[in-house]
């Protein structure tokens, strides 16, 4: 290194749909470890995470799946996010990874 700091911590604006997600998400064990790794991974390095094809600007956070000794397995998290030219960091969604069917965390229709 030269000497220069290069963490830039960016600025992450939650939108309406992203808050919206989050809360619908509910009551998931250990969701504010998880969501608070994701953040700082997002905000400390943006550019970690792949654009999503067929897109310029918009890329995909995901969590890894991994089991806690005596808990469930944590779910797998995605957060869809940009990044302005100013370097500010837009959440525009949160949800679960698509449906496995062997997840705990499967959705059973009501």
């Amino acid at each position: 290194m030269d000497g220069k700091d290069t963490r830039v911590f960016r600025t992450l604006v939650e939108s309406e749909l992203y808050t919206r997600q989050l809360q619908q998400l509910g009551d998931i064990e250990r969701l504010d470890e998880i969501l608070r790794g994701m953040l700082w991974g997002i905000a400390l390095a943006p550019s970690a995470f792949e654009i999503v094809p067929g897109y310029r600007r918009l890329r995909l956070a995901k969590s890894r799946e991994f089991d806690v000794p005596f808990s469930r397995p944590l779910p797998v998290l995605q957060i869809w996010f940009v990044e302005d030219e100013f370097g500010q960091i837009e959440l525009l969604g949160i949800e679960l990874e698509p449906e496995d069917p062997f997840s705990p965390y499967t959705r059973t229709p009501q």
